[in-house]
């Protein structure tokens, strides 16, 4: 079996889901589990409907499961607030308890009491993971104070997102790069961490530029966290926004916008050497007006992503006309993270339709 398919859940966790007295709970933290795979993190967006949709619930049994999962700690509510008006715009699900190949790696930096026997597990060698999940036996699980649990979470999705770019797969990283890798993290910021490893591996993919070196995650770290990163700004600052990694790596010296040579539209036609076609009103082949106006576009996409709908040609135009919107709009209204998860999606989807559906 593909053991990055082996879903991992604590005896604490299945102690607690019991304790709840409640089936529902239990198929919705399942259901929860399932989409942490599916969308490959811990923290996902999962809205209530969606939910509903899938187990096909109402409300009220819905709702119910939810609150026992939430009083038991088992799952987490993050809100994404408005910064001018303080609305909620989007709220996330956590998984605290979600264990990945990261956190099991990460169990041996954590220094945790063994002071109580840990019982025999049986036949250990029936499973190649029984020997980490020793680690995560109950008196274990309860050592973990909060900022440990953070650590977790944070490593874990940097990780993710580094192996996601594909500069340098890692399947193990050794005790000490981790730890660089979270005071990293702790100096640095997640998000802006995530920004530097993304410019990084727009460099390296595009010839335009002439930065080619490959390093491993925690090299990337360690060389911006030296004495000689933080004052000369090397490593993973290098690649910061503020330090132009698009003009500084350029071979001519002129800003490039990396977007530009990667994305080509399949569902379209245009002239790559003239992608705004005035005379046609069009960019990238599409509409101008639709490029100017594509929220009812997006949201509909945004379902049908959730839902997990099979999407048709039909569709994956529509998520070239929204990419192709967010470029266009880069300059009068960038917004570079919706722009990269745009992308993302179609960097994925892109081999399924490259020849039809």
């Amino acid at each position: 079996m593909d053991d990055s398919k082996i879903a991992i859940i604590s005896y604490e966790t299945i102690l607690n889901l019991l304790n709840g007295k409640n089936s529902g709970a239990v198929a919705l933290y399942l259901f929860y589990y399932k989409t942490c795979f599916l969308q490959k993190t811990n923290i996902i967006h999962a809205t209530d409907t969606f939910c509903m949709t899938g187990l096909e619930w109402g409300k009220q049994k819905f709702y119910k499961a939810k609150a026992i999962l939430i009083k038991l700690r088992l799952v987490e509510l993050h809100k994404i607030r408005n910064k001018e008006t303080g609305q909620i715009q989007m709220i996330y699900i956590k998984i605290p308890y979600f264990l990945t190949l990261a956190r099991i790696l990460l169990d041996q930096t954590v220094e945790i009491s063994t002071t109580q026997e840990t019982p025999p597990l049986g036949n250990r060698e029936t499973n190649a993971y029984n020997k980490k999940l020793n680690a995560y036996k109950e008196e274990k699980e309860n050592a973990y104070n909060k900022k440990e649990n953070k650590e977790l979470c944070d490593f874990d999705e940097i990780l993710e997102y580094w192996n996601s770019r594909e500069i340098i797969i890692h399947k193990k990283i050794s005790n000490l790069g981790i730890k660089k890798i979270l005071s990293t993290i702790s100096y640095l910021g997640i998000d802006r961490l995530k920004e530097a490893i993304k410019n990084y591996s727009l460099v390296l993919k595009d010839e335009r530029f002439y930065f080619n070196y490959k390093w491993h995650l925690a090299d990337f770290c360690i060389r911006g966290m030296s004495k000689e990163g933080l004052e000369l700004k090397k490593g993973f600052w290098m690649f910061l926004p503020e330090n132009k990694p698009f003009q500084r790596f350029s071979a001519n010296g002129k800003e490039i916008n990396p977007y530009e040579e990667e994305f080509r539209p399949i569902t379209s036609t245009y002239d790559k050497f003239n992608v705004l076609d005035t005379s046609r009103s069009t960019y990238y082949g599409f509409d101008i007006n639709l490029i100017k106006s594509p929220t009812v576009i997006i949201n509909d996409i945004k379902d049908r992503l959730v839902l997990g709908l099979k999407l048709t040609r039909t569709d994956f135009k529509d998520i070239e006309l929204i990419v192709a919107s967010y470029m266009f709009r880069r300059k009068s209204d960038p917004q570079p993270k919706k722009l990269e998860g745009w992308l993302e999606v179609w960097r994925r989807l892109k081999p399924e339709f490259q020849e039809g559906d």
